[in-house]
């Protein structure tokens, strides 16, 4: 028993380090929820620290396709910076939301990764 204690206290404290408030949605092609069999890709919603929320959508093969950072619930990576990605895992563009517009200067990108152009 005295061998198993401190394996038990690991354990048992494991709950504290990890984070309760994170979501894992299946969405289909047209953006609708769906189970895992019929997803497209899947998004994983994230709440940090001070508010703070990441937002990461994967292809169902785990390649990254969007990565975003918000303060706002709300918009889900609609309100902060954003980066989309090829299929590759190759940059596509990125950029800033604000309340769910386009804000600032946005970078874009070929299927190899290069900057292709920047718009305002």
């Amino acid at each position: 028993m005295k061998k198993l204690f401190p394996y038990l206290v690991v354990l048992l404290s494991l709950p504290c380090f990890v984070k309760a408030n994170t979501d894992t949605l299946f969405i289909s092609s047209k953006g609708q929820l769906v189970d895992a069999r019929s997803a497209e890709y899947f998004q994983v919603n994230q709440e940090g620290k001070q508010k703070k929320y990441s937002v990461n959508q994967y292809w169902m093969d785990g390649v990254i396709k969007f990565e975003a950072q918000t303060n706002n619930q709300e918009n889900w990576g609609m309100d902060g910076i954003c980066i989309y990605y090829w299929h590759t895992g190759k940059k596509k563009k990125e950029g800033a939301f604000v309340d769910g517009r386009k804000k600032g200067l946005w970078k874009y990108y070929d299927s190899l990764g290069r900057l292709t152009r920047e718009s305002l």
